[in-house]
């Protein structure tokens, strides 16, 4: 067993915005979450003139780290308003490991607050030269099944993407007293470099 952490980025849209984060059904967040306020139309709008921020984290302590694992999700907006979509996961607690790979092959990893996180919608995440087709990489690698109230949000009726497919980015948009559920798959952790 090892501890995990995860991110959740997106956007907060008021000042007093809070979750309340159950992950397999326990608590692991309840408060007034990060980041810098903006406009929901400054998002959805023409501009797109602001980036997608971490809103909270929150560390649990993974069953098995070397095999991918699946887990409920659920966001509770409490007050405020706030759109969510990017998953992060940590590669491994272990810096040295995704440092150990040569420069010209390191996994598909995003460093945030110095440590090393899988990127959401990158490729061959175990870096094992596997070519997955995008609804696998996808699915794989970030959230599904998405859900407010308990209505299933169908991607193809936003994008025309397949049912259930996990398209990387794409921000739900939550208000108080509005309850976000998803499933999301955590990767294993990054081995260290073998020659």
């Amino acid at each position: 067993m090892a501890n995990r952490t995860i991110k959740i980025y997106g956007y907060k849209h008021a000042a007093n915005t809070a979750f309340t984060v159950l992950w397999d059904g326990t608590q692991v967040f309840n408060s007034t979450i990060s980041g810098t306020v903006c406009d929901y139309a400054d998002v959805y709008g023409e501009s797109d003139s602001v980036n997608a921020e971490e809103l909270f984290e929150f560390t649990y302590n993974n069953t098995d780290d070397t095999a991918e694992s699946s887990h409920t999700l659920s966001i509770t907006v409490s007050a405020g308003e706030a759109s969510v979509g990017i998953v992060y996961d940590i590669c491994n607690n272990d810096n040295a490991i995704y440092e150990g790979y040569p420069a010209d092959n390191k996994p598909p990893a995003e460093q945030i607050d110095g440590k090393w996180y899988w990127t959401p919608t990158g490729g061959g995440i175990y870096h094992d030269g596997s070519a997955l087709v995008a609804e696998a990489q996808n699915e794989r690698i970030n959230w599904h099944n998405f859900a407010i109230d308990g209505n299933a949000i169908v991607a193809s009726d936003i994008i025309g993407a397949p049912a259930d497919f996990t398209f990387p980015g794409y921000m739900h948009h939550l208000s108080s007293g509005e309850v976000f559920t998803a499933d999301v798959r955590v990767a294993k952790t990054l081995p260290a470099y073998v020659a």
